[in-house]
């Protein structure tokens, strides 16, 4: 009994660990890796689609951009409350490395872009010349460069967790195979004993019988005595 009491005590433990182990990592998976890929992703289509469709550095539609602008700020706005998001989660250092990059080339290129706006307003030979110039695209590059790092990171460390997931249901799995076995040859080894122990004679109780009583002595009669 206290050998099987342990083994329950055991498989016990290391179950309550392995799903503690498998929630953390599923957790991680779902909340910092899957999660957070859309919102880096639309981040990158607002600089690699909106903001490049809208400056051409060859030809610049000024009526059609001012006439998007209202469209530009609200997918800015969209795509940077994703992207505040995505940083509140979970980090690598390598990861963290990376984001910090990111916001300080998307700092830069925000700052031109909004130049840019006001400009197309009141100076539009301005805007001709600084994105002829091409250092729009030269702003914008580090950050689809590091947004799309950072989604292929996601992917990465998604992996390792679902590997670590994985060998840890192995060893869990090899570990129950090790107890049945254990509880085979334990079962098995108390059925042994108990068809091998021979079954005792079982004792007679014997009456003694009464002993007999000696019959009574009848007694003599006496001749009285004559005299002479």
């Amino acid at each position: 009994m206290y050998l099987l009491t342990g083994i329950v005590v055991i498989v016990a433990s290391f179950g309550v660990y392995v799903e503690k182990q498998i929630r953390a990592s599923a957790t991680t998976i779902l909340e910092d890796r899957l999660k957070p890929v859309p919102l880096i992703s639309h981040r990158f289509d607002y600089y690699g689609t909106t903001i490049q469709d809208n400056f051409s550095s060859s030809i610049v539609n000024y009526e059609q951009l001012l006439a998007n602008r209202g469209e530009i700020a609200k997918v800015k706005k969209e795509t940077e409350e994703g992207w505040v998001a995505y940083k509140a989660t979970y980090l690598t250092p390598d990861e963290a490395k990376l984001v910090d990059h990111a916001q300080k080339a998307m700092d830069e290129a925000d700052a031109l872009v909004d130049l840019l706006l006001e400009k197309a307003v009141t100076d539009r030979p301005y805007v001709d010349s600084i994105l002829k110039t091409g250092i729009l695209n030269e702003k914008i590059t580090p950050v689809l460069d590091d947004t799309n790092a950072l989604l292929e990171l996601q992917t990465a460390v998604g992996k390792e967790e679902t590997v670590k997931m994985i060998e840890l249901l192995t060893k869990f799995s090899n570990f129950m195979i090790g107890v049945l076995a254990m509880a085979f040859v334990l079962g098995g080894s108390l059925l042994y004993s108990q068809f091998k122990k021979e079954p005792q004679p079982v004792r007679r109780t014997t009456r003694k019988a009464p002993a007999k009583k000696a019959p009574a002595k009848k007694p003599v009669a006496r001749k009285p005595a004559t005299r002479k």
